[in-house]
């Protein structure tokens, strides 16, 4: 990844996401919450990098994090060090609150991307995706007989 670069704009999780997702659309981007009084930071993959030698799930954010950046640092105790929360301002609150040190604030998976990896067979990164609102379990796996 780049250095990092203090965020401008309004300092809500939900709009930090927004401005990242529109501004860095483009290119591999995410938000860092954390690390004291700093700030939100933009993290972005420097240019000399050849994400797509990788390999196709390299499309993904929470990918690169996990496996380029956090693993060659933390190793096999990478999931121990790691929690997945679905909602920003949680995270952000957690981080503020000293539960946590530092969040991650990734970008939507993009859903023409998430259908080529599906299509082909791939499974994505771990909570890379979130889907809402969510579908009750029963009616997706369950078939339904007579009227409803």
């Amino acid at each position: 990844m780049g250095s990092p670069e203090k965020l401008g704009g309004e300092p809500r999780p939900d709009r930090i996401v927004e401005q990242v997702a529109t501004e860095w659309k483009d290119r591999h981007a995410f938000a860092m919450l954390g690390l004291g009084e700093i700030g939100p930071q933009l993290l972005t993959m420097r240019d000399e990098i050849e994400w797509r030698k990788w390999g196709p799930l390299a499309v993904s954010e929470a990918w690169i994090l996990e496996e380029q950046v956090l693993k060659p640092v933390l190793g096999q105790a990478t999931l121990e060090h790691l929690g997945y929360i679905h909602d920003h301002a949680e995270a952000a609150d957690r981080v503020a609150s000293g539960d946590r040190q530092a969040a991650f604030l990734l970008k939507p998976f993009p859903m023409d991307q998430f259908e080529d990896i599906v299509g082909r067979g791939q499974r994505l990164p771990r909570k890379s995706t979130f889907f809402y609102p969510k579908l009750p379990t029963g009616l997706v796996i369950n078939q339904l007989d007579g009227t409803l």
